[in-house]
């Protein structure tokens, strides 16, 4: 199955004995360092049977530090441990080197940071210094110090970011390149300093020492570097390099970079397949490749030589091995949210879906074997905190039943995935299903419960996973002694009133979404009326549409797009002070009457109330009960599913053998 996955691909000196890797990624893991949280995330992936992965970027010059400090010798001893992790697995590392011109960190020196022109950072506004001569080649050496470093420390190659607007787009690009001299102007010189690097790399490692480069389609952006001009940069560089990493997007245009669900599976390979017919080298490509028959197709098509698989191996780091051995089926899907592994980041890397990303070395998370004294577990609800929890205690060897009162699994996820874009959210849900099947946990549907049918099963644990439900009280959070005037006319509607299949606006109607909490719900919301046919008026207490999304122009970055065309009106700095039977009238935040908006529907999204009547009226002295979840007042999905992981493991685990993920 998939053997085009699985032909060897010499790059250099080394042989990849596949076809999949793992472009680089930030992981928010510690600065100026490599720990052993940083080798744990790796080991797992390499362990899972990826071919090749390249390392988060490293900073070549103290004018650019970044978590790996590549400009440091003392960078080798840890670049050395994870190069000895990576080959006792049979995986090959490469090492990206980086600099972020005008988008680097503050520098340590606290110096202006370096660029090909003045021109101001799209995303935070820094004005660069120019880079002179001397500067120049300065970073040129830099690069092929830091080359040399990898190598020495056992690093099998090396990639030059050259995409995403970093310092090597800020040259190649006539948005961020308005210079005279040799390094400006056409094509050719604006390649420049991209070729003078990689002349000093190979100068500088062995003669077959692998160099690859990171190139962006396009800039993604009026005046921006368009595909052929890239097209015509990997010919330019022909074959002093052995890999083309091509991706796509720039500071200018970040939600392309790693798209959301929305985007369609492979949606980067129009633009990549430009590139690669114009290189003399083998090429990797990205976006949204999350299925070994997707990349083996992609193989089979000629349209690169390598695939990278970032957000499905943080999904899923056994995504490889699991395929292999016939068990494709159990591969826990990538939902590309991005809340987790990109909204995260500043944090420390997480998913969303997979409990263990980012975290390796917390053995609260960790399925170490099976039980030697399985218990009747019982899991009231079956939303991801719920099904995370059940999935896990059956795992490890417990016997299991899930009460959903709902006809079918997801809850919130469920009604999420009824809004626009947002349908391979039940992807995650059908995966549960299918895992407590294969584990043997019972489920119950239509199956609502009080405390008395629960003890009923007599079981030795409840995890009461029983979520909550929206406020129906007209209570707002910037005004807690107010409830909203008008709140119970029947035209005033919940969340998920609205995504319900049964509800249909009428036709032509003129809404009002206020959203209360600037997350992805309201977002969600606006988009359903405005696919139902409604005109929307989008209005918040915060300063922006999704302001309070993690990492929102890469976990949400499409959205707004979409919503800043498509809405009627947006409002920030507002709350509803009356709901009449055709308006909504609004004050300002901080004081001040504000605009009165038309309105034929109007659509609240605030916080729900946690369902805690189940936990309060199950008896301590009974058997042990565990509250998960939005049930526990922890909002949010990432949160429910590392709850239910720690949830089906507090159940109780004496190792015997491992357990399979």
């Amino acid at each position: 199955m998939y053997d085009r996955l699985f032909v060897p691909l010499r790059l250099g000196n080394v042989l990849l004995a596949n076809r999949i890797a793992r472009s680089a990624h930030l992981t928010g893991m510690p600065w100026l360092d490599v720990d052993d949280s940083m080798l744990a995330y790796h080991e797992a992936r390499a362990k899972g049977g990826v071919g090749m992965s390249i390392l988060e970027i490293s900073g070549v010059h103290e004018t650019s530090p970044s978590a790996i400090p590549a400009y440091r010798d003392d960078v080798r001893s840890g670049l050395s441990r994870l190069a000895d992790m990576a080959h006792s697995h049979g995986m090959v590392l490469f090492q990206q080197l980086w600099h972020g011109g005008s988008s680097a960190p503050r520098t340590l020196r606290y110096a202006p940071r370096w660029s090909a022109s003045d021109v101001p950072n799209p995303a935070s506004g820094a004005v660069a210094e120019p880079m002179t001569q001397a500067m120049i080649d300065e970073i040129v050496e830099a690069f092929a110090m830091a080359a040399r470093r990898s190598m020495d420390a056992g690093i099998d190659g090396v990639e030059l970011h050259a995409a995403h607007g970093y310092l090597f787009s800020q040259f190649l690009s006539p948005l961020t390149n308005n210079r005279t001299d040799g390094y400006g102007g056409d094509l050719v010189n604006r390649a420049r300093f991209l070729r003078e690097v990689i002349a000093a790399v190979r100068a500088s490692t062995a003669p077959e020492y692998p160099i690859a480069v990171k190139l962006s389609s396009a800039d993604d952006t009026h005046g921006g570097t368009v595909v052929t001009e890239t097209a015509e940069v990997a010919r330019l560089l022909g074959r002093t390099v052995q890999l083309i990493d091509v991706s796509t997007g720039s500071y200018y245009n970040p939600a392309l970079t790693s798209a959301t669900m929305e985007a369609p599976l492979g949606y980067e390979l129009p633009v990549s397949d430009i590139v690669t017919a114009a290189a003399e080298v083998d090429t990797m490509v990205n976006g949204r490749i999350m299925t070994l028959e997707q990349a083996d197709a992609i193989l089979a098509e000629g349209r690169a030589s390598l695939v990278s698989m970032v957000r499905a191996l943080i999904a899923d780091p056994e995504l490889v091995r699991k395929t292999m051995v016939g068990r494709e089926a159990q591969v826990r899907p990538c939902t590309s949210s991005n809340q987790g592994c990109l909204g995260n980041m500043a944090r420390g890397l997480r998913c969303v879906n997979n409990p263990e990303a980012g975290l390796e070395l917390d053995r609260r998370q960790l399925i170490s074997g099976r039980t030697l004294s399985p218990r009747r577990v019982v899991v009231v609800g079956g939303g991801p905190a719920g099904l995370e929890a059940a999935r896990t205690a059956a795992l490890v060897g417990h016997e299991v039943t899930v009460l959903e009162m709902r006809p079918q699994l997801g809850g919130q996820l469920a009604i999420a995935s009824r809004a626009p874009y947002r349908s391979d959210l039940t992807a995650l849900v059908r995966w549960y299903a299918d895992e407590l099947e294969r584990l043997g946990a019972a489920v119950r549907l239509r199956c609502p419960v009080d405390h008395e049918d629960v003890l009923a099963l007599s079981p030795d644990v409840v995890i009461v996973a029983t979520g909550s439900s929206p406020r129906d009280d007209g209570f707002q959070i910037a005004r807690p002694a107010s409830p909203l005037a008008g709140h119970t006319r029947s035209h005033v509607h919940t969340s998920w009133e609205v995504l319900s299949s049964r509800w249909r606006p009428p036709a032509g109607s003129s809404a009002v979404v206020f959203d209360d909490l600037a997350e992805h719900e309201g977002v969600a919301v606006a988009e359903h009326l405005l696919a139902m046919g409604c005109r929307v008026v989008y209005a918040t207490r915060f300063s922006a549409l999704g302001e309070r999304v993690p990492g929102r122009n890469l976990t949400a970055g499409l959205a707004y797009r979409r919503l800043r065309v498509a809405l009627t009106g947006i409002l920030t700095d507002v709350v509803p002070i009356e709901i009449r039977s055709k308006a909504v009238s609004f004050e300002y935040l901080h004081g001040g009457a504000g605009p009165e908006v038309d309105a034929d529907i109007v659509v609240l999204v605030g916080r729900n109330r946690p369902n805690r009547e189940l936990y309060a009226a199950l008896p301590a002295e009974g058997p042990t009960r565990i509250a998960i979840g939005d049930a526990n007042g922890s909002f949010g999905w990432q949160r429910a599913v590392q709850e239910g992981r720690r949830a089906g493991l507090a159940v109780g685990v004496t190792a015997t053998s491992a357990a399979t993920a």
